[in-house]
């Protein structure tokens, strides 16, 4: 049995990742993107390559919460993979939006963040593996934004 403490955050997980996912793929069928005419008019365009990681870590972490429900023991390793892919996400996304210097203090709370988080995963699993995990996290990461960077098409 699931101790109490855990089913409302796992259930809360769950919730907020599957919102997000479905508010932003709601989001590209109602402005035309798969296909059709725009049925509904925004005022500025929602690009599928600036959003397409937002989609896939808001799926993943409402399957952390799933694998937190079911008392899996890969819920730590696939929210720290959201964590670190969130953050290399903004920064990809804020370095190509801005090119002023603006961006260095941008950079700097993003970069603090991501560091907080190598140091938190190197110290639950050792500093063996430390390095082996951040790798496979970064380069994983980078496949799946450079799926939605490169081979998705714009509006």
């Amino acid at each position: 049995m699931i101790s109490k403490q855990k089913l409302p955050i796992s259930i809360l997980m769950m919730a907020v990742g599957i919102v997000i996912f479905l508010w932003i793929l709601i989001r590209f069928f109602n402005q035309g993107y798969f296909g059709g005419e725009p049925r509904v008019f925004y005022n500025f365009p929602f690009e599928m390559k600036d959003w397409f990681g937002t989609m896939v870590y808001s799926f993943l972490f409402a399957l952390s919460g799933y694998y937190l429900l079911k008392k899996e023991l890969n819920t730590l390793i696939v929210c720290q993979f959201v964590v670190v892919g969130v953050i290399i996400d903004r920064i990809w996304y804020i370095a190509e939006r801005v090119n002023n210097v603006d961006v260095g203090q941008s950079f700097i709370p993003m970069l603090l963040a991501l560091f907080a988080m190598f140091y938190l995963i190197s110290s639950r699993n050792g500093y063996k593996e430390y390095l082996k995990k951040i790798i496979l996290f970064i380069s994983f990461n980078a496949v799946i934004l450079s799926i939605g960077k490169f081979i998705l098409p714009n509006m």
